[in-house]
């Protein structure tokens, strides 16, 4: 099922890309831009960091996902917090920061609505841009109504 609705979406995109008649620009476009972005990155990151401090963000940077959630935990901590709020976000997913999260005792609510539906299932997202994508519309709906709230 998975596989058949990826491709439904994969296939519908692709359709609407070639509805565009400067896709091909477009697409060049962007490539550049990434490869611009990803040669000046630490740039970037720099002025984002300045940016952020500037509106009273803290910034935490990492070296690897034991990092990530060594700072998240810390601050949970030194803030009494027992549970946080996250963005969509495949660097959390990657460094497997919902599960090691609730190791340590903080409940991690998800704000994407595929990856909240996941996460009420206790299951891992099943694609990059849908993480619910093989999931029928009627089995979603039970995963929320039937949502309890101490549910790790």
């Amino acid at each position: 099922m998975h596989d058949e609705r990826s491709g439904i979406c994969d296939k519908s995109a692709t359709e609407r890309w070639h509805g565009i008649s400067e896709w091909e620009e477009l697409r060049s476009l962007a490539s550049a831009i990434k490869e611009h972005t990803l040669t000046h990155l630490d740039e970037y990151l720099d002025q984002f960091e300045a940016n952020a401090r500037s509106n009273g963000i803290h910034v935490h940077w990492a070296r690897d996902a034991a990092s990530i959630t060594r700072s998240c935990t810390a601050s949970c901590a030194t803030n009494g917090a027992t549970s946080l709020i996250k963005s969509k976000s495949m660097l959390t997913e990657e460094c497997g920061f919902r599960h090691y999260m609730a190791s340590v005792g903080i409940e991690v609510i998800e704000t994407d609505l595929g990856e909240r539906i996941q996460q009420l299932d206790n299951e891992d997202p099943s694609h990059v841009v849908v993480p619910a994508v093989h999931k029928l519309r009627n089995r979603c709906g039970r995963s929320i109504l039937t949502y309890d709230r101490h549910r790790p």
